[in-house]
């Protein structure tokens, strides 16, 4: 059950340092497909085309006004793979699959089911989701 709503806003190429640093993080790495450390040239290009990219969709999830994790999904009908990531240091107990789950359901009623690959050493996952 989550502590307050979580709300969700779409992240702009304002966001792209806050968004680098936090997926550059070291534990955010550690779970994910690249765990190498990105450039800012080579992620604002990313951010650029996903943003310009009318299937994919990638929002900030906030709780009480402070960031508290990050979500892409594709909206590749009728299912739409995502990747949740929580921002590094934050504490609260919430379920930000759950949540994300809620939230594209009311905007995409059309997707039907939502996919999310989960890499074996992720146990952080287990609190995210």
């Amino acid at each position: 059950m989550l502590p307050t709503h979580v709300v969700f806003r779409t992240a702009s190429q304002d966001d792209c340092s806050y968004l680098l640093r936090r997926r550059d993080d070291p534990t955010v790495r550690a779970v994910s497909h690249a765990t190498s450390e990105i450039d800012l040239a080579t992620y604002s290009a990313w951010l650029k085309r996903t943003l310009d990219n009318p299937h994919r969709l990638l929002l900030i999830a906030e709780l009480k006004g402070e960031a508290i994790g990050v979500v892409r999904f594709d909206q590749a009908r009728p299912q739409a793979p995502i990747s949740v990531y929580r921002v590094p240091g934050r504490v609260e107990r919430c379920s930000l699959v759950r949540a994300t789950s809620d939230w594209i359901a009311a905007q995409y009623p059309e997707i039907r089911r939502i996919v999310a690959e989960v890499l074996p050493d992720n146990a952080a996952f287990q609190v995210a989701g």
